[in-house]
Parts: structure tokens; sequence; C-alpha cells
């Protein structure tokens, strides 16, 4: 029975989300028939699942929540450190699109994550990565008018990093179930972030508040 070249099996199993991968490929496997056509097969294949990984990882009320979250973030810092990004024909633009970069990335993020990785950190990969990938596309779009001020950015950013982060420490995302964080109980929630957290995340709020009040001043 012919079956697919390994390297490319494997190659191409790492754009299939972890949490479904085993059993896509091994439909994929069983549907074998020559290489240039399995790989077309995985390849249209791909945005079906990608698709209903999203669905399910994906709670619309959350991810309403990051985007105003997120939004609010980087408008915020320009009300302090640059007005006229409010009044410029692009501005709200400007604002929008390293918040809208760093929402797809916790989208995709969530898509791609592994199920079995327990890792505490987890809620602050995706954030940190979509951050990472604003600051990219910063840098990309340098010389432009897309860009924004520098103070504004790293403001914006700061913001946008801690106040998601804690978002989504308080509403984790879900795994296999849309609004998952709707049916835990009190209890477990309690467990899940304590109240030391909790204080910890309103003083760095705070600090970094006061850091970007004392910039808009001297602005």
């Amino acid at each position: 029975m012919a079956t697919p070249p390994k390297p490319i099996e494997h190659l191409l199993g790492f754009l299939i989300p972890p949490a479904c991968r085993e059993e896509v490929l091994g439909d994929l496997h069983e549907r074998f028939l020559s290489t240039p056509r399995y790989v077309m097969d995985v390849l249209t294949t791909i945005p079906f699942v990608l698709i209903s990984r999203i669905r399910r990882t994906t709670d619309a009320v959350v991810f309403l929540m990051e985007a105003i979250v997120l939004f609010s973030s980087y408008f915020a810092a320009a009300s302090l450190l640059d007005h006229n990004l409010l009044t410029d024909a692009l501005g709200l633009f400007r604002l929008g699109l390293p918040a809208g970069i760093v929402l797809l990335t916790l989208l995709f993020a969530d898509a791609y994550a592994n199920p079995r990785n327990r890792s505490p950190l987890k809620p602050l990969l995706g954030p940190a990565l979509g951050v990472a990938l604003a600051w990219l596309s910063q840098a990309v779009l340098t010389g432009t008018e897309l860009t924004l001020p520098r103070f504004a950015m790293i403001a914006g950013s700061s913001l946008a990093l801690l106040l998601v982060s804690v978002l989504r420490l308080l509403f984790a995302p879900a795994i296999n179930v849309p609004a998952h964080w709707q049916k835990q109980s009190v209890v477990s929630f309690r467990i899940h972030l304590s109240g030391a957290a909790l204080r910890i995340a309103a003083v760095a709020i705070v600090i970094i508040v006061l850091i970007v009040y004392q910039l808009g001043k001297r602005n």
C-alpha cells in the first residue's frame, strides 16, 4: 500500500492545529494516491480544519472584549501623547492597525494551541507574540503614513499587552467548546486566578497609566 513520504507528511503536519493533527493526517493518509495529490489534498483541507478549530476556540464575547481593550489601549496612548492622531484622516486606521494585528494573532494562537500544554504562562504567550508582530509591522511600514509615533506605540503596546494578558487570565480561552469560561464555577475561578495576581495586575496597570500620563505632560 502506497504511503505519503514521511518528510512531507511531517512538514505539512505543522500546518494543521495540534488538537486535530493526528486525526486529519490519518484521514489524509488513507486517501493517499500520489505525492502531488496528497500535498494538494492537505493544502485544500487545512483552511476548513482551521476555520473549524477557530470556531471551537474562540468565544465571541471574550473576542469582542479583547478587541475593545486593544483599540482602547492605543487610543488612550494617542490621546495622551499625540492628540493629532485623533484628528488625522488616517489616525483611527493607524491606531487600529497594531490592535488588529494583535487580535488576529490571538485568534490563530488559540486555534494552534496544544491542549496538552498546561503551562501557566500559556495565556500570556499569545498577547506577547501579537505585540511583537505589531512592532514588526511598524518596522515594515517605516517611512509611510501608516506608522504610529514611537512613544504612542510603546505606551499603547504596553497597555495592550498588560490588559489583554489580564483579560485572558480572567477568561481563559476555550479548549473544546465556546463560552467555556461561562461554565466555570466560582470556586474553580478563584483557584485559577489568585487575589495576589489581581493585586499585582492592578498595581502594574496604575504604574503604566502614570508613566503614560507623565509622557503626555512632557509632550
